[in-house]
């Protein structure tokens, strides 16, 4: 059985004043896998493949959300998903993203919570992230993750610095 969350994401800023979006988030299935490349695609230059995806998401270490909205005629369309591994008390954010037209209106900040809330005992979360990439990083610093390290040439494309960002269970 899916589990599932429907939570409610106030309108993108600037869009005037309308009413709020529904935005379901749950753990990704088989049939989430297509999907869930595309928006790699779209999202990233080093996209994963299916292939890539599906083993994360069949490893017992695999964690796999994705969120989904309502496109007013009952059809729910991925705009984000979040791909991570939990190990024996850690925990690594691998992937996380939003469709372009998606972005600025809630879902990582959603699938993020989300990831947390499912795994409480975990007491050390880790990911990367580009140096350029100021409002993901703006958003993991609001969860407590803090910079550890910068890595040099840690992106090729385009070629940027990476930042090591550790949680703990006291942030």
């Amino acid at each position: 059985m899916t589990e599932e969350i429907r939570e409610t994401l106030p309108a993108a800023e600037g869009a005037g004043r309308r009413e709020a979006s529904g935005v379901l988030i749950r753990t990704a299935e088989e049939r989430d896998v297509s999907e869930i490349a595309a928006l790699e695609k779209r999202c990233f230059s080093d996209a994963w493949s299916e292939t890539s995806v599906r083993g994360t998401m069949n490893s017992p270490l695999g964690y796999v959300l994705i969120a989904e909205r309502t496109d007013g005629e009952g059809f729910d369309l991925p705009c984000g998903y979040l791909i991570a591994q939990v190990f024996d008390g850690e925990g690594e954010l691998l992937r996380i993203a939003a469709a372009p037209e998606a972005r600025r209106r809630g879902t990582g900040r959603l699938l993020l919570g989300r990831m947390l809330e499912d795994h409480p005992c975990v007491s050390v979360w880790r990911l990367d992230v580009r140096t350029k990439n100021a409002a993901a990083i703006a958003l993991y610093e609001k969860y407590g993750f803090r910079i550890v390290t910068e890595n040099p040439d840690a992106y090729k494309d385009p070629r940027d610095n990476g930042y090591l960002m550790i949680r703990t269970a006291e942030s």
